[in-house]
């Protein structure tokens, strides 16, 4: 048998030696990558600025969904609003105003809890359900709003108010509730 062919030619492209490094007189040039992220930093003020200069209802309302994707409970609350009354040339939506009320109350505003309840004590965008309504006006009275208190004795409990609205105090609304709560817990 006779001797291999040796190919020098693929030797060398097969070689286990790293590659030379690029000669010096190539640098790469960092302005494209700079302007690319200028150019997006720019954009993103410019589409910002347009958003908060934008005095039109549409552009109140996408503010405020911007506000409500960013977790801020008052913007929530307001979208809640504008679909419950159907401003700003939106369309009465009250499904639409329930997601929004329940988002905020979500977030700690007890006003959207009130709102929320009478939701529910109506069905209006949900099913009419008292057990619910009675829990989300619980949250918004231990939320300190008044007018949750207000709506948990006057439409879950029934109470007559007139001796029971002279007690401006919150923490003595508080405390009716909770009595009158326990109160009804036992009685089942």
């Amino acid at each position: 048998m006779g001797q291999p062919i040796h190919n020098v030619q693929q030797d060398q492209q097969f070689s286990a030696e790293p590659p030379s490094p690029p000669s010096k007189g190539k640098k790469k040039s960092l302005f494209p990558k700079l302007l690319l992220v200028f150019g997006g930093l720019l954009a993103s003020v410019l589409v910002v600025v347009f958003v908060l200069t934008d005095t039109s209802h549409e552009g109140h309302v996408r503010r405020n969904r911007i506000g409500c994707v960013l977790q801020d409970s008052y913007d929530c609350e307001y979208l809640g609003m504008i679909y419950e009354d159907g401003d700003y040339g939106i369309t009465k939506d009250y499904t639409k105003a329930a997601e929004y009320f329940a988002k905020s109350c979500k977030l700690q505003n007890g006003r959207a809890c009130e709102a929320m309840g009478d939701l529910y004590f109506e069905g209006k965008g949900v099913p009419q359900d008292s057990a619910k309504a009675a829990k989300y006006y619980s949250k918004g009275c231990e939320l300190n709003y008044p007018l949750a208190c207000h709506s948990l004795l006057t439409n879950i409990y029934h109470v007559e108010l007139s001796l029971r609205l002279i007690a401006t105090d919150i923490e003595e609304l508080k405390m009716i509730v909770r009595q009158l709560h326990n109160r009804s817990v036992v009685d089942r």
